[in-house]
């Protein structure tokens, strides 16, 4: 029997000075988009419910997580890709260029291919453990969109600006199979969402 993941972009972050990235909480729209996201997913049938380390993915199924009484299981892997270090790094540049070297980054940084190993195998290390029918996960802009890419080479750097926060992708599992639903949108979920820049 097919099996539903839902994979969640998080809600609006606010970039912190002096806190590190993984720290970075959610902006004040963001958790009113976090608040609203609640009402969308609780018809999705969700039985178990993943998420990055980060406080903005936590932060973003949190009112999920309280109003289903799912506990929230995070997962190392699912965190997103360490592309700058510095707020003086000029991220653009070095975000475009990361999408044409999947091999290019920063001293200290990950590359694509680096950060797409890790949550392909993240990702596939929920599927594996989790034996609920429909089941979801928070994670992040760049390593869902190195996600997808090896489901669909067609998807790059385009495809990762134009996922919104928050945003929901929906999978079809199938044994071993993962499947992208492209025609799927959350119902409501335009009314919720930000788009590009993060």
């Amino acid at each position: 029997m097919n099996r539903i993941l839902y994979i969640i972009r998080h809600a609006q972050s606010q970039p912190t000075e002096g806190l590190e990235n993984g720290l970075w909480p959610l902006s004040e729209v963001g958790k009113e988009q976090a608040m609203a996201l609640r009402a969308l997913l609780m018809p999705l049938g969700i039985k178990r419910l993943f998420s990055s380390t980060y406080a903005r993915a936590v932060g973003t199924i949190e009112p999920f997580s309280r109003e289903s009484g799912l506990e929230i299981h995070v997962r190392e892997g699912l965190h997103e890709q360490t592309i700058v270090h510095l707020a003086t790094d000029d991220f653009m540049a070095v975000w475009k260029r990361s999408w044409d070297d999947y091999d290019y980054a920063l001293p200290g940084c990950e590359t694509n291919r680096e950060a797409q190993m890790r949550i392909v195998s993240a990702i596939q290390g929920v599927i594996s453990e989790c034996k609920d029918d429909v089941f979801a996960l928070c994670s992040h802009g760049a390593v869902i969109s190195l996600f997808l890419n090896t489901l669909d080479a067609d998807v790059g750097r385009e495809y990762a600006e134009s996922l919104r926060n928050p945003d929901v992708i929906r999978m079809v599992v199938d044994g071993p199979t993962v499947m992208w639903d492209r025609s799927y949108e959350l119902p409501g979920i335009g009314d919720v969402a930000t788009g590009y820049p993060r």
